[in-house]
């Protein structure tokens, strides 16, 4: 199939496909190393998708594009003129695409071979209330290397299962009650604490398999598009939390298992970049979804936080300035746009925010490695015996109980780690990295 060239979203033509699923990757000047281990791992489901690319421009090298190469019979190609970020992108293809499911993508994910399967099945057993599923999406070896060159037909196969001492990268996604969200999990060693099927608030958008007609606006029963004006950051979560409020479910299926090169795009981008576009959305999710009086208030209490932050860090001084005057001039936008999200609101914030009890995020976002700290293994296994209290791993919880509450006594680290490697072996290095 030739590449359907630089074209905007009035010119897209429906690509019907026999598969039901549609696999959609947004791409920026992609590594094509990733890139292809993506695709690879796409082709390699049953049922296979139709893969649609859609390409957004790099300006700094407008004639290379990188998805152009991948175009086959199986794969179409959009190249946009411009950079639309990720939820540009994401709405412009969605109108080329008939399909009943799409699977919303970042090229830098590889799938396990039953993920669409899994997901699939999912979906199609529950009720339509049920917009999509989110995946246990792990952190992909080595992702935390930028000298990484991708995977050769020669490597082994990425492999499952909690003795392989995987960090996971999301379970879904939450919210709490000021409206940060996290990723369900991140940060914890996958020790099969994940492993039952629930609810969390929302899914990351980095692997997501949806019910098309979900992005159909608000009045005809959807729960609308991505917002584009976001460009990148926070899309997915404004997306999920408008499904919530609207009376839509997402929900979590553990045996659709993916991997995740974290941050792969935006990893050589300066801190305020992310900053400043994390926390202006952050102001949107706000204002556009919830309740009037709660929005206020948190408008007012994030500002106050922002500005005391600038004052202390002055380094942080223009982005704040920029995020707040931003917010400001979108403001009028954003109370039009909550016009029919809160006429059609079903459920409360707070029926939200409690999705998220009990959980919380053990990541280090520096060095992208868990956390080391006794409260990290603690939250796995509270977890763990709460999904399987018969577990062998659930032995260790009252002595990480007692060392996360402060005591230091070294014969007592030594006989977690000792009892650690009896009964948890995928928990061990992290036990041991903890001073």
């Amino acid at each position: 199939m030739t590449s359907m060239g630089k074209m905007e979203a009035g010119e897209l033509s429906k690509m019907p496909h026999p598969s039901q699923v549609t696999a959609l990757i947004v791409t920026y000047a992609p590594d094509p190393c990733v890139l292809g281990d993506c695709i690879a791992s796409l082709r390699a489901q049953n049922p296979a998708p139709r893969i649609v690319i859609a390409d957004n421009l790099a300006p700094s090298n407008p004639e290379h594009r990188v998805a152009l190469s991948f175009q086959a019979d199986d794969i179409s190609v959009i190249t946009f003129s411009r950079n639309y970020g990720f939820g540009g992108a994401i709405d412009r293809a969605l109108l080329s695409i008939d399909s009943p499911f799409v699977l919303i993508s970042n090229f830098d994910i590889v799938y396990d071979p039953g993920w669409i399967s899994a997901a699939l099945a999912r979906l199609e057993s529950s009720g339509k209330e049920v917009v999509g599923v989110a995946c246990k999406t792990l952190f992909y070896p080595a992702s935390g290397d930028p000298s990484w060159p991708g995977r050769g037909p020669s490597d082994p196969p990425l492999s499952v299962g909690r003795e392989t001492g995987a960090v996971i990268d999301n379970t879904g996604t939450l919210v709490n009650g000021l409206m940060l969200a996290y990723n369900r999990g991140v940060g914890q060693i996958d020790i099969g604490q994940y492993d039952v099927s629930d609810r969390p608030m929302g899914a990351c958008f980095a692997a997501f398999l949806a019910r098309r007609d979900a992005f159909r606006p608000i009045p005809l029963g959807g729960v609308g598009p991505l917002d584009a004006g976001y460009f990148m950051y926070y899309e997915d979560i404004d997306w999920c939390y408008r499904a919530n409020l609207l009376g839509f479910r997402i929900i979590y299926e553990p045996a659709a298992i993916a991997w995740h090169h974290h941050s792969l795009t935006t990893r050589d981008k300066s801190l305020f970049f992310k900053y400043h576009l994390i926390q202006r959305n952050l102001y949107r999710t706000i204002i556009r979804n919830m309740r009037f009086r709660t929005f206020v208030k948190l408008w007012l209490l994030h500002a106050r936080l922002h500005i005391r932050r600038a004052k202390v860090e002055r380094e942080f001084s223009p982005v704040t300035w920029r995020i707040l005057l931003e917010t400001l001039a979108w403001a009028p936008v954003g109370l039009v746009k909550r016009i029919p999200i809160q006429s059609h609101r079903r459920i409360s914030d707070t029926d939200i925010v409690n999705l998220s009890i009990g959980e919380e995020g053990h990541l280090d976002d520096i060095s992208l490695r868990p956390q080391a700290d006794w409260k990290n293994p603690l939250a796995s296994v509270q977890r763990l015996k709460r999904q399987f209290p018969e577990d062998p791993a659930c032995e260790l919880l009252p002595v990480l109980e007692r060392l996360a509450s402060g005591e230091t006594d070294p014969a007592l680290v030594e006989s977690a780690r000792a009892l650690t490697a009896k009964v948890c072996p995928a928990l061990l290095p992290l036990l041991t990295r903890i001073r």
